[in-house]
């Protein structure tokens, strides 16, 4: 197997728990079978610097924000960012302590380099040439997708992108650096034993396909992207997707539905209908 998981501590929220999974199926259905190999650390912590999700590989090592959103994400580079949330209106969408999603990535991408700077003769092998450490890359990860029609105005940066949960794993693949180069000993020596993390079994957390068993119907791999259409969410979810047919007169019929939300499970009532606009490719549901 390909790709392996690392802990600090197990998530503490369900949506971070959920966002994982996710996260992970995809990557073992796209990559399983690469020749690469991808070490994904999870809720860690770097210092005093708490980061969600990394991914180590042998040409980047990248530092993920995970963020649950609702619709239409709005921000920039300083400032608040908002959300429409799933009540229809406009919430903000924080970075912490540090005022927005991209200034708290930013910041724990420099806590990640400073620490490997200081802590570098622990796990790399003396060589010829300088590896860059201060190349790694940051995302921001906007869990289930990144919202149609979302405007985050931010500069053209090599080392920071804004995707969705849904295409995490394309991004990963995509991310690489010239100048930073490791060995599956040093990487193995970086995650061990220099940030401490201990393996987790991923059957932990999704279905691995087993030698002689069917495997789950594949993400869509990078290299089969070149001219085509992006795959619907679909085809990227390990999550079943059940199609219901709704009769015209129950779209103003009142539903309550349970929201995991950052901290807490909320109950929010609204018009069937908004449950039609706000989640149709996430359970199949159409109008009739």
């Amino acid at each position: 197997m390909t790709v392996e998981l690392w802990l600090g501590e197990e998530f503490e929220y369900g949506h971070e728990m959920s966002a994982l999974s996710t996260f992970l199926q995809n990557m073992v259905n796209t990559y399983g079978q690469d020749e690469e190999l991808y070490l994904v650390l999870a809720n860690f912590m770097v210092d005093s610097n708490p980061i969600d999700l990394a991914v180590v590989k042998h040409n980047n090592i990248m530092a993920i924000e995970l963020k649950e959103v609702g619709q239409e994400v709005t921000g920039g580079e300083n400032g608040p960012w908002t959300m429409i949330g799933y009540s229809g209106k406009k919430v903000p969408l924080k970075g912490g302590s540090h005022g927005n999603p991209y200034l708290q990535a930013r910041s724990y991408r420099f806590a990640l380099i400073d620490f490997l700077g200081k802590n570098q003769q622990k796990f790399l092998k003396p060589r010829a040439g300088q590896t860059r450490l201060d190349q790694i890359a940051a995302l921001v990860a906007l869990s289930p997708v990144l919202p149609s029609n979302s405007k985050i105005d931010l500069p053209p940066l090599p080392w920071f992108k804004v995707v969705g949960l849904d295409r995490l794993h394309l991004a990963v693949f995509q991310s690489r650096s010239s100048t930073l180069k490791l060995t599956t000993a040093e990487m193995r020596r970086l995650v061990k034993d220099t940030l401490r993390l201990r393996q987790v079994p991923l059957e932990k957390y999704i279905l691995v396909p087993t030698k002689g068993s069917p495997a789950n119907p594949p993400a869509t791999h990078p290299d089969s992207m070149a001219g085509s259409v992006q795959p619907p969410l679909e085809t990227v979810s390990h999550l079943p997707i059940v199609p219901v047919q709704v009769r015209a007169e129950l779209l103003e019929a009142p539903v309550t539905v349970a929201i995991p939300c950052l901290r807490r499970c909320r109950k929010i009532t609204f018009p069937f209908a908004n449950l039609l606009t706000a989640f149709p490719a996430r359970f199949g549901i159409f109008c009739k």
